[in-house]
């Protein structure tokens, strides 16, 4: 899809990979928070970590039932644009394509310190045409590879 005399490619693609979680997902969850704030309880006698092992399980409760936005990725000859927020190419590095189970993604690497990397979905997509759109103005790196944080995410179907 083209749009705009500046953009060089457009699409959308959910926001994240989503899992389908089973009861036993919710039920495991729930287990192993009660057993870890028993821990905390009974052997630490600390009661913040209980508390925060708690809301923690409910955070993880109330995302992990969450469905992600469509969010429509911009490629354009200034930057790429994810939803309503812009990164310019001088704030960019490089970029690669990951492929597992759940779909390609394509991941760039920032200058930023906190966020190395952003993460796009590109389901739907011919990623030639984006890796031609990227190659302009960003090196590829053949070595990229999926983040630890994410590979666990996937490990455990987040």
């Amino acid at each position: 899809m083209l749009t705009g005399p500046n953009t060089i490619v457009t699409w959308q693609a959910p926001e994240y990979f989503t899992f389908k979680k089973d009861p036993g997902w919710y039920v495991t969850l729930s287990l192993l928070a009660i057993l870890i704030s028993v821990f905390f309880y009974f052997v630490l006698h600390k009661w913040l970590p209980v508390i925060v092992t708690l809301l923690s399980a409910v955070v993880l409760f109330t995302f992990g039932h969450h469905d992600p936005r469509i969010i429509t990725y911009s490629i354009s000859n200034k930057g790429i644009k994810i939803s309503r927020l812009f990164h310019p190419f001088k704030g960019l590095k490089s970029f690669w394509f990951v492929g597992n189970e759940a779909g390609l993604a394509l991941y760039i690497e920032t200058v930023s310190r906190l966020q190395p990397s952003l993460i796009l979905q590109i389901q739907g997509q011919n990623p030639d045409e984006i890796r031609a759109a990227l190659q302009r103005h960003l090196p590829e790196k053949p070595s990229g590879r999926e983040d630890t944080i994410d590979r666990i995410a996937r490990y455990i179907k987040f």
